[in-house]
């Protein structure tokens, strides 16, 4: 960092402002529920906004800049199912922008964004509107506002939200409050049903047991007449609260372990009705283990030939 600063320097003679944009926004740590979190998960987030920071600000010390501009995320504000260690991090770096106003006369600034845009296009965007991306900012926004904070420095943190934020803190609170096994099921008989919203892949009916009964699942809970094997969670209006449901009702219907990061890694009925064999396969495995360990010798060998 100190080398890159110095190359600026030699090259344009000043520099006039530091945005600070690292971070990692897929995998398992950007989807992972509080009792997997593990090391490894919280350190992929921290290295680059905790210690990344830490080293910016060192490289910066004794530099006359107008501003440093911190990329942080609403996930700081607004929390998210599997966000933990991503909220954390992005929560640092809005303390420490704080912090540091009041030891330097540098501005530092903290944005919470929304999404950016992506590098598919705006097109493509508009497709995960409806999703957990649905406030996700467009080109034209998100240049706006990054116009606005670079040439009217605000020290501190600032939130950049496209829809209203107090709204968007009541649907948290509301329905992971109100939220029981039992209102769920009740909400999902409730849910009114609409036709399959048009998607980039074509209708694949279920085609077996396992895809018909994971299928009715998404059904009631998105409200979706009719949902084909290879259409995305996500895509058809699914977001991180109705996940929760969905994952647990699979746990439910087939007494199964499922981590939550199955359907963020899987979303389709299709990934998951495999996921689903797979998990049955292994605790029979197990199950058959357990009781050949229990038998003798000639029990077992007569067991295992009866199996064949």
């Amino acid at each position: 960092m100190q080398a890159a600063i110095q190359q600026t320097l030699e090259r344009f003679g000043t520099l006039h402002g530091v945005l600070h944009a690292a971070g990692v926004t897929e995998g398992k740590s950007i989807s992972c529920q509080l009792n997997e979190l593990d090391y490894d998960a919280s350190a992929t987030q921290f290295q680059p906004k905790v210690q990344g920071v830490y080293v910016l600000e060192k490289v910066l010390r004794d530099k006359e800049i107008d501003f440093c501009l911190l990329f942080s995320s609403n996930a700081a504000i607004l929390g998210g199912l599997g966000f933990a260690a991503y909220a954390a991090a992005n929560l640092f770096m809005d303390a420490f922008a704080n912090r540091q106003n009041a030891l330097d006369d540098i501005p530092w600034i903290s944005a919470n964004w929304d999404g950016w845009p992506g590098e598919q296009g705006e097109e493509q965007e508009r497709i995960f509107r409806t999703s957990m991306d649905q406030y996700m900012m467009t080109s034209q926004e998100a240049a706006e506002a990054f116009e606005r904070l670079v040439t009217r420095p605000m020290p501190g943190q600032v939130v950049v939200s496209t829809g209203d934020l107090p709204s968007r803190v009541n649907i948290w609170l509301e329905q992971t409050a109100s939220q029981t096994p039992e209102t769920e099921r009740e909400a999902s008989i409730s849910v009114p049903q609409h036709s399959r919203p048009q998607l980039r892949n074509t209708y694949v009916a279920p085609g077996n047991e396992f895809e018909r009964r994971i299928a009715e699942i998404w059904q009631n809970l998105l409200g979706v007449e009719q949902v084909g094997i290879y259409d995305n969670f996500f895509e058809l209006g699914g977001h991180s609260l109705l996940g929760t449901q969905l994952v647990s009702r699979l746990r439910d219907l087939f007494q199964i372990k499922l981590p939550l990061s199955c359907l963020f890694e899987s979303p389709t009925v299709a990934e998951l009705a495999a996921i689903v064999v797979q998990k049955l396969a292994e605790q029979i495995d197990s199950t058959l283990l357990l009781e050949l360990e229990q038998l003798s010798q000639d029990e077992a060998r007569t067991m295992l030939t009866s199996e064949m």
